[in-house]
C-alpha cells in the first residue's frame, strides 16, 4: 500500500492564516490599514521630492496607486474565508433591514413560529409512536407470531402449535409465548385486581429486561411442576409494596394461590402494550390444564420471536408457513387450513396508530405549506419596493447571485427565528395537550424534544425559509440595473412577479381547501358516531366489573366451580336488587360498549359463508334479566329464561347484524350455529331470539354479528352485573360495591357508569377532530389573511386605473364587481384545484371515517361555500378601498 501524499505546506500555510484573520479580524484590519496608508505616504513623499506641489503630489500619489478599497479587499481575500465573510456580511445587512422593517419582521416570525411549533410538536409524538425504534434489543429482528386461516386475519395460538413451531422452525434463534390474566390479590389491604402476564422463560430476555431486584425467570420456574413463582412490575413493586427490598422471598396470593416473589423488573422496561402488567407468571404453571394441552384450543395466547441473522421476514413467514402445513396434515381435526401470522413486533404495536398520525402529520404541513405562500406573498410585495436599492447595488457592481444571497440570507434570519420561536411554541404545546388529551393517544405521553426533535425543527426551518426566500428572488432576478431604476410599475408588478404572487394564493386557498374538508368529514364522523344508536338506554345505568377466579366464590380445585360462581352471581345480583334506588339488575361476561371479550369463529350448519371467508363474531354470556336492564329491544323470538339450563337444550340468542348477514330475507330462529372453525366439530346451539344490535366495541365502530349465551349454560369466571336506577347512578356507586362485597368481600369491583364508558369510547376521536379542526380553521385564517393581502397590494398598484375608470364614469358598482371578481376567480380557481386534491386523497382517509363517505357531496359542497364566502369577505376591505379612490389623486399617482 502507497503512503497517503503530504498535505501541501503553502495550503497549510494559507489555512493557518485565513483561521487567524477570522479569529483576529479587527487587528488584521487596522495593520492593512496602516500598511496602506505607509504606501500612500512614501509614493506621496518621492512626488514632492520631484518637486510636486504637496496638493498635487497627494492626488498623483493617489492616482498612481490606484483604488484603496479594492485593493484592500483583494488583500483580504488572499487571507480570509470569501464565503463565510460574504455570507456574514449579508447576515448583518439583513438584520439592519428587518430591525428597519419591524411590523413585517414580527409578522413573518409569528406565522413561520406558529407554523414550524404545530410541526415540531406533532413531529414530537409521530416520532416517539412510529418512528423511534423499539425500547428493546436490537428491535428490528424481533417479530410478533399467531396462527390464521387461510383467507381470514390472524387469531391465537394453541399451546401445542406454539411449542411445535418454537422447537421445528429454522429461522427464529428464539421464541417465547405469552397471554394475559386478571388475578385477584388478596392479603394487602382490601382486594385488588392485577393485570398478569403469563409468559414462557425466554419472554422478558428477549425484550432486553433486567431485574432491579432478585432474577428473572429461567427455564427451571416454567417447568409444569416448578413452585409458583412471580415476578413483580417496577411500578407495582414501588407503588404497592412501598419498593421494599424485603418482599423478595414473600408469599403473594394471586386468585387464591401462593406465589413467592423472585425478582423485580427494572425501572426502564416497558411492556408491549399499555396500560402496563403489574405482575408476570411463568407460563408453564398451567402447562397441563386442558385449555394448555388442547392444539384446537385457541384463547388469547400470542408470541413473539427473534430472527436469526441474515433472516429475512419473508423467509420466516415461508418457514412458519411450511411448519404449519405440515402440523395440518400431521392433526387434520385441530390445525387444517392453518398458517401463520407473521409480522414485525413494531408493526404489530404501532400500526393501527400509522394513519391517525400521519394525517395530522400531513394537516400540520399543509398549515405550515399555507404559512409559507402567505409569507412569500409578503416577501414578493416588499421586493418590490426594494427595486431601486437592488438596482443601485446591481449597478455599483452587484452580480445577480450576490443581491439573490442578500434576499436569501434576509429570509435564513427570519427561518432561524421562526424555527427557534416555534421549538419554545412546541414544547408549551406538547405539555398542554398531555394535560387535556384522553389516555391511549399514541405517543403522547412519550414526545419530547430530543435530538430527532431538534433536527426535526432545524430542517422545517431552513426548508420554510428557501420556500417563501424564492418569491422575491425569482422575479427581482429578471430585472436589469436600468429596467429597475425606472421603477415603472409594468416592470415591478406585472408578468412573472404578479403571476406568482397570484399562483400562490391559489395553492393555499387549494391547501386550505384539503385541511378543511378532510376536518368536515371528520367532524361529520364524529357527529354520526355521536348520534348512533347505542342498541339500549345507557342513562342510569352502571356497569360492575367482578373477577371471581381463586376467590371462594371459585375455589382453586373445586369439582364444580359453576355452582359455586352461579351461587355468587345470584346473591350478588340479589343484593343489587334489593338496594333502594336500584330498579333491575342483570349479568352478562362483557357489557356494552367495552370492546371485544371473546369473539371466535362459527358457521351455520348448511351454509356457506357468505363472504367466502371463516366468519368471526363475538360472544358473550348473559342472564335473563340482562337485556331488560339494558332496555335492548327484543326483535324476534324469546329471551332467556331460568329453565335455560346447563341440563337443557344449548341455546342463543343473536343480534340484528349476524341476522342480517345469514337470514337478509328469512327467520333466523330455530336454526342453528356451530361456534368453532368451519371444519370443526364445535358446539351447536339453537336460535331462539334476535335482540336489535348493541353497540359492543364502540361507538364509531362498525357492528359486528355478536351471539349470547344463557350464563347458567356456559358460566364464566369473570362477569358484569349492570344495574339501572332511578336516579343518578354515580351516587349509588359506594351502595352498589357493599352490596357485592357482600356476597364475597374478598373481590374488586370496577365500577363504570354506562355514559361516562361511551363518552370514553368517543374521547380519542373528538380529540384528534378537535385538533384538525382547529388546523383547518388556522388554514382558513391564513387563507384569508392571503386573499387580503393578494387583493390590497392589486387595488394599490391598479389605483391609476381605477381612476381612470371612475373619470370616465365607471360606477362604485363597477368597481365591486372589478376588485371581487378577481380575488373570486382566484378564490374559485384554488377551491377546484382543492377538491380535485381531496377526491385524490379520500383513499387515504377512507378508514379514519365512521359512517361517512370519503367523498361526502354535502361535506365537499359546504367547504367550497365557506371558502368561497371568506374569499370574498376578505377582498370586501380592499374593494371598499377601490370605491373611495379620488379621480384627481390616482391620475397624478405614479
Amino acid at each position: 500500500m502507497g503512503q497517503a501524499t503530504p498535505m501541501p505546506r503553502e495550503w497549510l500555510s494559507r489555512f493557518r492564516l485565513k483561521l487567524k484573520a477570522l479569529l483576529l479580524r479587527r487587528r488584521l484590519d487596522r495593520d492593512l490599514e496602516d500598511e496602506l496608508q505607509f504606501h500612500l505616504a512614501m509614493r506621496e513623499e518621492n512626488l514632492r521630492a520631484e518637486g510636486l506641489a504637496p496638493a498635487e503630489a497627494r492626488s498623483a500619489a493617489r492616482r498612481q496607486f490606484g483604488n484603496a478599497a479594492r485593493i484592500k479587499e483583494s488583500s483580504c481575500d488572499l487571507w480570509t474565508f470569501v464565503t463565510v465573510e460574504t455570507f456574514w456580511r449579508d447576515l448583518r445587512y439583513g438584520a439592519r433591514m428587518l430591525a428597519k422593517n419591524p411590523g413585517f419582521a414580527a409578522v413573518a416570525i409569528l406565522t413561520l413560529a406558529l407554523g414550524i411549533g404545530v410541526n415540531t410538536a406533532m413531529f414530537a409524538v409521530t416520532n416517539a409512536a412510529l418512528l423511534k425504534p423499539l425500547p428493546y434489543p436490537n428491535p428490528s429482528r424481533l417479530v410478533f407470531l399467531r396462527e390464521r386461516l387461510a383467507g381470514a386475519g390472524p387469531m391465537s395460538l394453541s399451546m401445542p402449535n406454539f411449542e411445535d413451531l418454537a422447537e421445528q422452525n429454522h429461522t427464529f434463534r428464539q421464541m417465547a409465548a405469552y397471554d394475559f390474566r386478571g388475578l385477584v390479590l388478596t392479603g394487602l389491604r382490601e382486594p385488588r385486581l392485577l393485570l398478569a402476564v403469563r409468559a414462557s422463560a425466554p419472554f422478558l430476555r428477549l425484550l432486553g429486561a433486567k431485574p432491579a431486584l432478585g432474577r428473572l425467570f429461567t427455564s427451571a420456574d416454567d417447568d409444569p411442576g416448578a413452585p409458583p413463582t412471580v415476578l413483580l412490575s417496577y411500578g407495582f413493586w414501588q407503588g404497592a409494596l412501598g419498593g421494599d427490598p424485603a418482599v423478595l422471598g414473600r408469599a403473594l396470593a394471586l386468585s387464591g394461590k401462593s406465589y413467592v416473589v423472585i425478582g423485580a423488573l427494572g425501572p426502564h422496561f416497558h411492556f408491549l402494550y399499555s396500560p402496563q402488567p403489574e405482575v408476570y407468571l411463568p407460563i408453564g404453571l398451567w402447562a397441563s390444564t386442558p385449555a394448555m394441552t388442547n392444539r384446537a384450543n385457541h384463547g388469547s395466547l400470542s408470541a413473539i420471536g427473534r430472527l436469526r441473522d441474515g433472516v429475512s421476514l419473508a423467509a420466516a413467514r415461508a418457514d412458519i408457513d411450511t411448519t404449519m402445513e405440515r402440523l395440518a396434515r400431521r392433526y387434520p381435526e385441530a390445525d387444517h387450513n392453518h398458517l401463520a401470522f407473521v409480522e414485525p413486533l413494531s408493526e404489530r404495536l404501532h400500526g393501527g396508530d400509522a394513519p391517525t398520525l400521519w394525517l395530522l402529520q400531513t394537516a400540520v404541513g399543509l398549515v405550515l405549506l399555507i404559512a409559507c405562500a402567505n409569507l412569500a406573498s409578503l416577501e414578493l410585495a416588499r421586493g418590490t419596493t426594494r427595486l431601486h436599492e437592488f438596482a443601485i447595488r446591481s449597478a455599483i457592481g452587484a452580480g445577480r447571485e450576490r443581491i439573490l444571497l442578500q434576499l436569501f440570507s434576509e429570509s435564513l434570519l427570519l427561518a432561524l427565528a421562526g424555527g427557534a420561536a416555534g421549538l419554545v411554541l412546541a414544547a408549551i404545546s406538547l405539555s398542554v395537550l398531555v394535560r387535556v388529551a384522553p389516555q391511549g393517544v399514541p405517543g403522547l405521553t412519550a414526545a419530547g424534544i430530543g435530538a430527532h426533535v431538534l433536527v426535526f425543527n432545524a430542517i422545517v426551518a431552513l426548508a420554510a425559509g428557501m420556500l417563501f426566500a424564492f418569491a422575491p428572488a425569482a422575479p427581482l432576478a429578471k430585472l436589469g440595473p436600468a429596467s429597475a431604476l425606472r421603477q415603472t410599475q409594468r416592470l415591478a408588478t406585472g408578468g412573472f412577479g404578479d403571476r406568482l404572487r397570484r399562483g400562490l394564493l391559489v395553492t393555499e386557498i387549494a391547501l386550505a381547501v384539503v385541511l378543511a374538508t378532510v376536518s368536515g368529514l371528520m367532524l361529520r364522523s364524529l357527529a354520526a358516531a355521536e348520534n348512533t344508536n347505542p342498541g339500549f338506554d345507557p342513562h342510569n345505568l352502571l356497569a360492575l366489573e367482578v373477577q371471581m377466579t381463586g376467590s371462594r366464590s371459585s375455589p382453586s380445585g373445586q369439582s364444580q366451580p359453576a355452582v359455586a360462581r352461579l351461587r355468587f352471581i345470584d346473591e350478588a345480583r340479589g343484593n343489587l336488587r334489593a338496594l333502594p334506588g336500584i330498579v333491575s339488575a342483570g349479568t352478562a361476561t362483557c357489557p356494552p360498549v367495552a370492546g371485544e371479550c371473546w369473539d371466535y369463529f362459527y358457521s351455520i350448519p348448511g351454509k356457506p359463508a357468505p363472504t367466502g371467508m371463516a366468519a368471526d363474531a363475538e360472544f358473550s354470556q348473559v342472564d335473563p334479566d340482562y337485556f331488560p336492564t339494558l332496555r335492548a329491544r327484543l326483535v324476534a323470538g324469546r329471551e332467556f329464561a331460568e329453565t335455560d339450563t346447563a341440563a337443557s337444550e344449548p341455546v342463543t340468542i343473536i343480534n340484528q347484524a349476524m341476522a342480517r348477514t345469514w337470514w337478509p330475507d328469512s327467520s333466523p330462529l330455530e336454526s342453528r350455529i356451530r361456534v368453532g372453525e368451519p371444519h370443526g366439530k364445535g358446539e351447536t346451539f339453537r336460535i331462539v331470539g334476535v335482540v336489535a344490535d348493541v353497540r359492543q366495541d364502540g361507538m364509531d365502530v362498525p357492528q359486528m354479528p355478536e351471539a349470547f349465551f344463557p350464563i347458567a349454560q356456559k358460566t364464566p369466571s369473570a362477569v358484569v352485573f349492570v344495574a339501572r336506577t332511578n336516579g343518578n347512578a354515580q351516587a349509588l356507586v359506594s351502595a352498589a360495591t357493599r352490596a357485592i362485597h357482600a356476597a364475597d368481600p374478598d373481590l374488586p369491583v370496577s365500577v363504570h357508569p354506562m355514559m361516562a364508558t361511551i363518552a370514553t369510547s368517543l374521547a380519542q376521536r373528538r380529540f384528534i377532530t378537535l385538533l384538525l379542526g382547529l388546523f383547518g380553521v388556522l388554514a382558513l385564517g391564513l387563507a384569508c389573511l392571503g386573499v387580503y393581502g393578494v387583493i390590497s397590494f392589486a387595488v394599490a398598484q391598479r389605483t391609476n386605473e381605477i381612476g381612470v375608470r371612475i373619470a370616465v364614469g365607471a360606477t362604485s358598482r363597477d368597481v365591486l364587481r372589478l376588485v371581487l371578481g378577481l380575488g373570486a376567480r382566484l378564490a374559485l380557481l384554488g377551491i377546484a384545484v382543492g377538491l380535485a386534491a381531496t377526491i385524490a386523497l379520500t383513499r387515504t382517509i377512507r378508514t379514519l371515517l365512521y359512517d361517512v363517505s370519503a367523498t361526502d357531496p354535502l361535506t365537499f359542497a359546504a367547504v367550497a361555500a365557506l371558502l368561497t364566502f371568506v374569499a370574498l369577505a376578505a377582498c370586501w376591505i380592499p374593494a371598499r378601498r377601490a370605491v373611495k379612490v379620488d379621480p384627481n389623486t390616482a391620475l397624478r399617482y405614479e
